[in-house]
């Protein structure tokens, strides 16, 4: 009964702790300034929900899970497409009276918006107010925030999920007194996060292992005892409700769909070792838009900067560990994964920011000007890197137009991605034009089958011009339409 009051009243101080965090960050000219942020990266991201081509992803994400119910999102998980927490949520926005793609799209659009509140909420108690909405501007208009924000996707969530998490960390670790009173509502805002984090995928393990560790391995040099046992308490308490989240798809799909998927399968320590320097690369060009040699150089130029080492070394152990991390699970992530490390950069940048005290030097009027220069910058390499990774997705709209404009009676794929688009692209429009699908190659046998059943044929390789059916179109190098004669 006790140990219920004691929750119950952390649960009450964590509320009045969030009303007070946005009190404390209200100031008339930033807070104005940081809404007109929000609203246009809402206005921004508004834009993309409602014109950019579906991906593959979001394809899938909708046939497999989406389109298919509740109860197949909660429990189904045959690869780890299934972002447990955004497919649930896209079963709810489904229903809503718009198309079928920005029903798909809408948590992400509503998220996008928490996270860069709660980001700005947070960072203005870490930071200077003036930093703060810089380093907003720069959050909300990064590509890969811009890229999930409207990509029916649950990795916003885990963005949302680890600023909570990131805070918590931060403010376990700076504060040298532990007090129960005053850290409880940090324990339990840092088991909120995960759960989310982790209700939304698997690998948010990674984070979230980095943060214990971090805040545990603080706790030991300070012999801080009680806070070790409240940290064993929190991580306790969010592993029983992770269980139970996760008991739908143990029981359905089977524990090794989640711990042993085909799709993750380890590999070598030796193998990730030797990969690791090309695995990196990927993820710096991604995340940060620079090959991996400038984003190291940046970084410890900043850690160098800010001639603060206590402060650095926290922020700078989410990058550090990311290697032990590859080694000892064995595997090779992809790059996307480790999109939280977003938020340790920029508040390495908010550090170095503070230690040439340019924030002093700069009034509102220029923090404004300067955030408004980035805006446009990141959003013109937004636009440059989106038309290069999704390409993709705009040409099978083509495709789809010109088969509704040849009248094309049924289609043989044995492309491994388009049949997916090309099914969500028609559902949506209504339009009815069966796909025979298959990955085989396609030889005489294939070929009768094609004859008997379709008009049109899409492929990944060039077609064979003595065959049976007619080269007619490449969209791209793997990409190509033929009519059978």
């Amino acid at each position: 009964m006790k140990k219920g009051l004691k929750l119950v009243s952390a649960i009450y101080r964590l509320k009045s702790w969030m009303i007070s965090l946005v009190e404390s960050s209200v100031s008339t000219n930033h807070t104005l300034m940081a809404t007109g942020i929000i609203l246009f990266s809402f206005g921004v991201n508004l834009y993309h929900v409602t014109t950019m081509s579906i991906s593959y992803d979001e394809a899938w994400t909708y046939l497999n899970f989406t389109k298919k119910g509740f109860f197949t999102s909660l429990s189904h998980y045959p690869a780890p497409n299934n972002h447990i927490l955004h497919s649930l949520l896209t079963n709810i926005s489904l229903g809503f009276p718009f198309s079928q793609t920005i029903n798909l799209r809408l948590p992400n659009l509503l998220f996008s918006t928490f996270a860069a509140v709660t980001f700005y909420l947070s960072f203005t108690k870490l930071l200077q107010k003036k930093t703060a909405l810089f380093l907003l501007a720069v959050f909300c208009f990064s590509f890969p925030v811009l890229h999930y924000s409207h990509l029916s996707r649950g990795y916003i969530l885990v963005l949302f999920a680890f600023i909570i998490c990131f805070y918590s960390t931060i403010r376990l670790s700076s504060t040298p007194n532990f007090k129960p009173q005053n850290h409880t509502k940090y324990f339990v805002s840092l088991s909120l996060g995960a759960i989310i984090g982790f209700f939304t995928m698997p690998s948010f393990l990674y984070p979230y292992f980095t943060c214990v560790i971090l805040i545990s391995a603080i706790f030991l040099i300070k012999k801080n005892r009680k806070g070790l046992s409240y940290l064993v308490i929190s991580c306790l308490l969010t592993s029983i409700a992770v269980l139970i989240l996760y008991t739908p798809i143990f029981i359905v799909s089977g524990i090794d769909a989640v711990i042993n998927n085909r799709f993750v399968e380890p590999i070598s320590r030796v193998q990730v070792f030797g990969r690791l320097l090309e695995h990196f690369n990927l993820a710096s060009t991604f995340l940060f838009s620079v090959p991996l040699s400038v984003f190291v150089f940046a970084l410890f130029f900043m850690c160098f900067a800010t001639r603060k080492t206590k402060i650095v070394i926290l922020p700078l152990c989410f990058f550090l560990i990311v290697p032990f991390i590859l080694l000892l699970h064995g595997i090779i992530p992809f790059p996307r994964t480790w999109i939280y490390l977003i938020i340790p950069f920029l508040y390495l940048i908010g550090l170095t920011i503070e230690s040439f005290q340019l924030d002093r030097k700069l009034n509102i009027k220029s923090i404004g000007f300067f955030s408004v220069i980035v805006i446009l910058i990141l959003i013109f390499n937004f636009n440059k890197k989106w038309n290069r990774k999704q390409g993709f997705s705009f040409k099978t709209v083509e495709v789809a137009d010109y088969l509704v404009s040849q009248k094309a009676k049924s289609i043989y794929i044995n492309h491994p991605l388009i049949e997916t688009n090309l099914l969500f692209i028609f559902e949506e429009k209504d339009i009815d034009i069966p796909i025979t699908y298959s990955r085989r190659n396609i030889d005489n046998a294939e070929l009768e089958i094609i004859k008997s059943c379709c008009d049109f044929v899409i492929t990944a390789h060039k077609p064979n011009r003595k065959s049976n059916y007619e080269y007619i179109k490449r969209w791209r190098n793997d990409i190509y339409l033929s009519k059978v004669k």
